[in-house]
């Protein structure tokens, strides 16, 4: 696939944010039980990191497929109705998260002009990005997968 540099990149991108919030974490430990100081920023930044983390996590699950779904009837279907089921499926979920992606957007732009601040100089809605960009990443990743049950034949079809 021409694409497997985007899977790679986002791992690592994983990866380093999971270390990322694993080092903050620690460095907060130690600079409290031991310094009896702290970093202002650091349980909101790994609040937000994790954030972040799960949004990627969710999009890796819907790639794979391994997501929570509405698969009950194509377990016990096969042929075309079980493909029409799940092309069915992966439309209502990429609609759904569309739904999401804009309601949470409009949110972002109602707090953008409200002007509030996560933490000195850095506004809320920079933090709150993630979840209408989430959702429209995985709403793609939907239709992409409709696309792929339309276009496979009845030997490829069904889920891992």
């Amino acid at each position: 696939m021409k694409f497997k540099w985007i899977e790679k990149a986002q791992a690592w991108f994983m990866v380093s944010l999971l270390l990322g919030m694993i080092g903050i974490g620690i460095t907060q430990i130690i600079l409290r039980n031991f310094f009896h100081s702290g970093i202002s920023w650091a349980d909101i930044a790994v609040r937000h990191l994790f954030f972040i983390l799960g949004f990627m996590g969710a999009l890796v699950a819907t790639k794979q497929g391994a997501h929570l779904a509405m698969d009950l009837a194509p377990r016990f279907l096969s042929g075309k109705l079980k493909r029409v089921i799940e092309i069915i499926i992966q439309l209502v979920s990429c609609l759904v998260t569309a739904i999401l992606a804009k309601a949470t957007y409009d949110y972002m732009l109602s707090e953008k002009s409200a002007e509030s601040f996560l933490l000195e100089g850095i506004p809320f809605y920079w933090a709150f990005a993630i979840i209408p960009i989430g959702f429209g990443l995985i709403s793609l990743q939907f239709f992409v997968q409709a696309f792929h049950f339309l276009k496979s034949s009845p030997v490829q079809e069904g889920r891992k």
